[in-house]
């Protein structure tokens, strides 16, 4: 009975799941803690950016009253847009909210690259006057191999 009940929830999930032919999780060439997810659903794409930045001087308080001094913040940012082939134009913000970014996709074979197309503050940005251009300079790329 477990079984049949395992093989008609996986019936059930998966007519609702994406399945596009460059879904998955690229890993960073550069940083093993950095990821890119992609998720195909018809004609639009969802990128999933990771990654780890240093975290000097923050402090997080829980419900519980925890506190916590983490060495590193883990940042997931989303992007989405159309796909056409192997090529997609995906935007979301990105730094915490400070700034919104478009990025074009590329995929080949089992690589993926995404360069900065366009950057700008959001208007939380702009009140903190966060040099979004800083952070990701003109011709940046982020690339990824794919590892599931």
């Amino acid at each position: 009975m477990k079984k049949l009940i395992a093989a008609v929830a996986m019936l059930a999930c998966g007519s609702a799941m994406a399945n596009g032919p460059y879904d998955g999780l690229y890993q960073s060439p550069i940083n093993p803690k950095s990821f890119l997810l992609a998720q195909q659903n018809g004609g639009s794409l969802l990128v999933g950016s990771y990654y780890a930045v240093p975290a000097s001087g923050v402090t997080m308080s829980y419900n519980n009253g925890t506190v916590i001094k983490p060495s590193e913040l883990h940042v997931w940012d989303a992007f989405m847009g159309p796909i056409q082939g192997n090529a997609a134009t995906v935007s979301g913000e990105v730094i915490n909210g400070m700034c919104y970014a478009t990025f074009n996709v590329t995929f080949s074979g089992d690589s993926i690259a995404a360069q900065l197309a366009a950057i700008v503050q959001t208007n939380t940005g702009a009140a903190q006057s966060i040099p979004c251009s800083q952070f990701f300079p003109a011709g940046y790329v982020a690339t990824g191999k794919r590892v599931f």
